[in-house]
This record gives C-alpha cells, sequence and structure tokens, in this order.
C-alpha cells in the first residue's frame, strides 16, 4: 500500500492542485503542520504499523481493532475535554473483557508467537 501512495503521488498532487486552484491557502504554519501530519503519520506510516500488526495475524489485529473506538472516546475526553457519556463506556465495559477473551483463546501459530 505504500508503494502505491508513492506511486500515485504525481497523480495525487495534480489533482490536488487542480481543486485547490483559486483557493486563498492559510499563512499560518499550524494547519500547514496539521497537513504534514495527516500525509505522514496518519496515513503513510498507519499503513506500515497496520500491516505489520496483520503479518502477526488477522485474528488479533482485528480483536484490537475493537477497542480503538474506545480509545479515542479517552483521548477526547483527556485532550479535548469532551464530555464523558454513559453509554460508550457501559459499551466498553462489554466489549474489552469480549476481546481479552478472544485474544487469550485465539490459536496461534508458533512461528507467530512473540
Amino acid at each position: 500500500m505504500a508503494w502505491a501512495l508513492m506511486l500515485a503521488a504525481p497523480v495525487i498532487t495534480l489533482g490536488f492542485g487542480y481543486s485547490w486552484a483559486g483557493v486563498s491557502l492559510p499563512g499560518s504554519a499550524g494547519p500547514w503542520w496539521a497537513l504534514g501530519f495527516l500525509a505522514l503519520v496518519s496515513q503513510f506510516a498507519a499503513f506500515w504499523l497496520w500491516y505489520h500488526a496483520l503479518a502477526r495475524g488477522v485474528a488479533r489485529a482485528s480483536q484490537l481493532q475493537l477497542l480503538q473506538p474506545f480509545c479515542t472516546l479517552l483521548l477526547a475526553t483527556i485532550l479535548l475535554g469532551e464530555p464523558l457519556a454513559t453509554a460508550p463506556w457501559l459499551h466498553a465495559a462489554l466489549v474489552v473483557p469480549a476481546v481479552c477473551l478472544a485474544r487469550a483463546t485465539t490459536f496461534i501459530p508458533e512461528e507467530n508467537r512473540p
């Protein structure tokens, strides 16, 4: 996937330039840093990490992905001051033990064990 992104970069850049023609660009550095972070870390590096996790086992990676929304809620509460709603945490109280149980009982081939 990373190579596909690298090969598609010239075409994507042309489309980006065409769609932004005539748009006033932000003058401060903050939005540009955010765009660079999204492009390099959230997209490019995340592909590498995701496929690295998949190489260890699809079942394990998909089980951990079930916890991602709750991690997002927790970080939004801590970093952004979002209000704590009860329903997501009740769901987490059901999902987290299920994921832990599934991880404990998932067969892992000998060559993929840490």
